[in-house]
């Protein structure tokens, strides 16, 4: 599977995160970027700290951060994913291991600028890392 590529290899963190970044970078097909979303989505809640941590860096979070600029039109929803992975993600990634300082940043400095993030105890929270 998918996932155990991703766990079992030493280059399978890395290559997902490219594979993924170019996935959703200059797409501007609603469905594709909603699919991605939610792989990434699964691939924190089952992949390893390896994997989680190139998501958690600033490098992967512009790629998110650029989805929400209105030239890709998402949907309010598809934003409001979007933020909501970035505000889950930057509170902390279960087990500790994993530094989310840049993505925690990200948040902050969204924040800053005044884009207001959904209720965080929507039904639709994605859960992170692994049991």
């Amino acid at each position: 599977t998918l996932f155990r590529s991703i766990n079992t290899t030493e280059e399978g963190p890395k290559d997902a995160i490219k594979a993924l970044k170019r996935r959703i970078s200059k797409n501007y097909n609603q469905k594709e970027v909603r699919f991605t979303l939610s792989l990434i989505d699964m691939c924190m809640q089952n992949c390893c700290a390896s994997f989680q941590g190139l998501v958690a860096k600033k490098d992967f979070c512009k790629v998110l951060v650029k989805l929400l600029k209105p030239k890709y039109n998402l949907s309010v929803g598809m934003q409001n994913k979007i933020l909501r992975l970035i505000m889950v993600w930057s509170k902390g990634i279960r087990g500790g291991s994993v530094d989310v300082s840049d993505v925690r940043e990200t948040y902050l400095d969204l924040v800053k600028k005044g884009v207001l993030f959904p209720s965080s105890d929507s039904s639709e929270e994605p859960k992170i890392g692994r049991a």
